[in-house]
């Protein structure tokens, strides 16, 4: 009817609403050229706004095709025409998207500062659903990478709060995976299994394509038996191919490797890190490459390797993760230099 009637604003925000219904369904190729469009008619109609907001879009798009680096620059532009011209409604919902592309950019302290200033831009603006969003990219980077237990902590049980009041079940089987974790980085194996399961059962319920693969990734690691982690990890990279958000493709595979690290599965790390440097060909990421790196070096380690050259790159990786701030990540690598170090000493 729209297009019968020549109404190129109303077909702007028709392509854009399809867009985002199209994102949580991994549809990446239809997501990114309905934002394409919705740009397109923007223009037509002369309206900054809907172009502001086709450009978010277009973030959203690339963010589906594990184009980061382009998904950041788009909601970065975004924002700044929003702030350019008063659009609050689309910076609101726009700017923790700049710190959840830029973790992949190993950009942390700046992610964890955007999704600060957004918890803020929310609250004044009565914002429930972003101000959820950007509190679970604090606690994420905060928990996760940072390896901050507290903050993580105050901002997953408040972006939790939040997700239940909004019914965002989605949101909130992440959210519950991240409290999970941060269970098994204190060694509470039954009480993060007790997470993953209620986040796991609600994606089920409501679909496996926004986090669900992760989660079994989660789940692995709360297995002491190899059999059992490969049967979660396998499972997982299924529900992979059925279609998902972005980010699962990289969060499962960094979690295969440290929960394949630990059984002693060296050829299943490799897999991982060949799946993850696959997935980024198209654009490479700071933050994978260096996932990558690490876990091919203490698969070296683990391999007995004791050389020079691997104990150099250890010290490299360790140097770039505290440059970086993802201070959760380096203990693994303090453990393989104090092994290679003894290893001399013998």
């Amino acid at each position: 009817m729209a297009s019968d009637a020549a109404l190129p604003l109303e077909l702007s925000r028709l392509h854009h609403l399809r867009g985002n219904l199209l994102f949580p369904l991994g549809r990446q190729a239809d997501c990114v050229r309905e934002h394409e469009l919705a740009r397109q008619f923007a223009r037509d109609a002369g309206s900054l706004e809907a172009e502001a907001a086709a450009m978010g879009g277009l973030g959203d798009g690339y963010y589906l095709q594990g184009r980061m680096r382009s998904a950041n620059q788009q909601f970065q532009a975004c924002v700044a025409m929003a702030r350019a011209n008063g659009f609050g409604r689309l910076e609101v919902a726009n700017l923790y998207m700049i710190g959840w592309s830029g973790l992949h950019l190993a950009e942390l302290s700046a992610a964890v500062a955007v999704g600060q200033e957004a918890i803020a831009l929310a609250l004044r603006a009565s914002q429930p659903r972003a101000e959820m969003m950007a509190r679970q990219l604090v606690a994420s980077v905060e928990g996760l990478i940072r390896g901050r237990r507290d903050e993580a902590d105050r901002q997953a049980a408040a972006a939790l709060t939040l997700a239940r009041t909004l019914g965002a079940r989605r949101f909130e089987a992440q959210t519950l995976g991240v409290r999970a974790m941060l269970e098994l980085r204190d060694g509470q194996r039954e009480q993060a299994r007790r997470l993953v399961d209620e986040g796991l059962a609600l994606c089920r319920v409501h679909g496996m394509g926004h986090i669900g693969p992760w989660l079994h990734g989660v789940r692995a690691l709360t297995e002491d038996d190899p059999a059992e982690r490969s049967r979660w990890l396998d499972e997982g990279e299924r529900q992979l191919a059925l279609g998902c958000v972005s980010h699962n493709h990289l969060d499962l595979r960094g979690v295969a490797i440290d929960a394949l690290l630990e059984v002693g599965d060296l050829d299943g790390v490799e897999r991982n890190c060949a799946r993850i440097e696959a997935y980024t060909a198209q654009e490479p990421l700071p933050m994978s490459d260096w996932i990558v790196r690490r876990g091919r070096a203490l698969a070296r380690v683990a391999r007995g390797e004791e050389g020079e050259a691997l104990a150099t790159s250890l010290r490299v990786l360790h140097d770039e993760g505290t440059r970086a701030e993802g201070f959760a990540l380096l203990p693994a690598l303090d453990a393989a230099m104090a092994r290679i170090a003894a290893a001399r000493r013998r």
